[in-house]
């Protein structure tokens, strides 16, 4: 009798005292935990180095971007302090994040989305003057973003 009462004893205790590490987040929880911002971007699978498509990141790699629980977003850029807004909101099972800026409107698949990393693709349309092609290109792009801290 003595060994099992201390044996209901241990099991109760270790029962409640594991601290609930598999307790999972929601994308909407993940997605507005902090500010992110800009830590690569790929282009067609690879790191964008061109110098005129450089100009396109900076926009990116220079602001941060607060989504609020409420469906909306501040971006800030980091170097003029000017911010813009808009809303969004998580589509299709949470596996698109749709970004509405009031004047345009854009829909990225979510590829990744944890506490340190939120990684999202979309197809953009490319030609000149950043490229310097006769004819429009579909490139698939994805940002890969972190946490600002």
């Amino acid at each position: 009798m003595k060994n099992r009462l201390l044996s209901l004893l241990l099991i109760t205790v270790a029962v409640f005292s594991c601290k609930k590490d598999d307790e999972k987040l929601t994308s909407k929880q993940l997605l507005t935990a902090h500010s992110w911002k800009l830590a690569k971007l790929l282009a067609a699978g690879q790191e964008v180095t061109d110098p005129r498509l450089q100009q396109v990141v900076a926009a990116f790699s220079n602001s941060t971007i607060l989504f609020k629980s409420d469906g909306t977003y501040t971006s800030t850029e980091n170097s003029s302090g000017s911010i813009s807004s808009g809303t969004w909101e998580l589509q299709s099972g949470d596996t698109q994040l749709y970004i509405n800026t009031g004047t345009d409107k854009y829909t990225f698949t979510i590829k990744e989305l944890a506490a340190n990393s939120l990684k999202l693709t979309t197809t953009v349309t490319v030609g000149p003057p950043i490229i310097p092609t006769p004819i429009p290109i579909p490139v698939e792009v994805e940002l890969q973003m972190v946490p600002v801290k």
